[in-house]
């Protein structure tokens, strides 16, 4: 993601979950992003809890972190 000349890597989810949920991004989007900020071998990323794309929110992890993903693969 760029936020003005700053590019910030973003971890979402996995590609399949966002297909399940029918939630797409196209570039030029705009989104909000609410998560954590992290290091990973040295660079600094964003853990998404959630994003915001118009009226349409997408839930990405609990209050504790962990991935929602993970609870429809322990069904």
């Amino acid at each position: 993601m760029k936020n003005g000349a700053d590019t910030v890597e973003i971890y979402l989810c996995p590609k399949s979950f966002l297909d399940d949920m029918g939630f797409t991004f196209s570039k030029g989007d705009e989104i909000t992003v609410t998560g954590s900020k992290v290091k990973q071998d040295g660079t600094d990323l964003v853990l998404a809890k959630q994003t915001e794309r118009g009226n349409d929110t997408l839930v990405l992890r609990d209050d504790k972190g962990a991935p929602v993903w993970m609870w429809s693969s322990k069904k």
